[in-house]
């Protein structure tokens, strides 16, 4: 191997050594976006919440709140923003 192949060589190295750091030490930023991001997210349900008012399943997620329809209303569920389940 050449001076110049063993240059090249290192310098990928290198390059890919300080991405894999800029990602590790951001990927609470990307975990943070996507969540915002995504339709899907965990949502909590918040029919407590309006002083005892039952309002059937509606859940508070990263995008306001949703009406659920998930069997059995768990607290916290995963589902889908756009199609409420």
């Amino acid at each position: 191997m050449t001076n110049l192949g063993k240059y090249r060589f290192y310098n990928t190295v290198r390059k890919s050594a300080r991405a894999m750091s800029f990602l590790i030490t951001n990927a609470h930023w990307f975990l943070l976006a996507a969540f915002f991001l995504s339709p899907q997210g965990p949502h909590v349900r918040v029919d407590d919440l309006f002083g005892g008012y039952s309002r059937g399943c509606t859940y508070l997620g990263s995008r306001g709140l949703v009406p659920g329809y998930v069997p059995g209303c768990p607290y916290l569920v995963w589902i889908d923003s756009g199609r409420g389940t």
